[in-house]
């Protein structure tokens, strides 16, 4: 079981140091101090990353510090390596003033761009019904798409209703194209894939 134990005594000065903190989903009664160390290698590989306190709580934190100069590096080997840390059971991992990944801002991201898709779902598929509304309009005037001569009296109200018909149209397209980019930023997040409606056209 872990508890608030020095791992190793720092070779530099904490001042010219980042600090390093991991939250993990692990059981302190299920690792030891080698899978912290597997880890860590498997996070830094062979960047000089050197723990210093391991706490006990609800998950485990690890907190490592490393010199200034090696945070560019470390910072994009971390990005690099967030997959595999999440699969280990990471929480979050923040180095210096840099947040690299933390699950439960993701999780309220999720939640907000969940209920943009919606509202922006039900906002699409009420220009569907209009579009169909706007069409059964159009085909009870007259009007054909193959080209058919149209009533005279009709034209207007025709001209009209193709003119909303087009502007519908053009909206419910912009509207599926927001939905689409809501989509993928759900995958990106969450890593998985979310089905993309193929805009009927009416």
């Amino acid at each position: 079981m872990f508890c608030d134990r020095q791992l190793k005594r720092l070779s530099c000065s904490l001042l010219t140091c980042e600090t390093i903190k991991f939250v993990l989903k692990w059981n302190p009664s299920e690792h030891s101090l080698s899978s912290i160390r597997a880890l860590l290698w498997k996070t830094f590989k062979d960047n000089q990353v050197e723990v210093v306190v391991i706490k006990e709580g609800n998950s485990i934190i690890v907190t490592c510090y490393a010199p200034h100069y090696l945070m560019e590096s470390l910072l994009v080997t971390a990005r690099d390596n967030v997959d595999m840390l999440k699969e280990m059971g990471l929480i979050s991992l923040t180095i210096g003033y840099y947040t690299v990944y933390d699950e439960h801002a993701i999780d309220e991201e999720v939640k907000s761009l969940m209920k943009k898709l919606e509202m922006v779902e039900s906002e699409r598929d009420d220009l569907l019904e209009e579009n169909a509304k706007l069409k059964d309009t159009i085909d009870t005037l007259g009007i054909s798409y193959e080209g058919r001569e149209v009533d005279e009296s009709n034209k207007s109200s025709i001209q009209s209703s193709e003119s909303e018909k087009e502007e519908s149209k053009k909206m419910t397209k912009a509207i599926q194209m927001e939905i689409d980019h809501l989509r993928s930023s759900l995958q990106s997040k969450t890593g998985i894939h979310v089905y993309t409606d193929i805009l009927n056209t009416v």
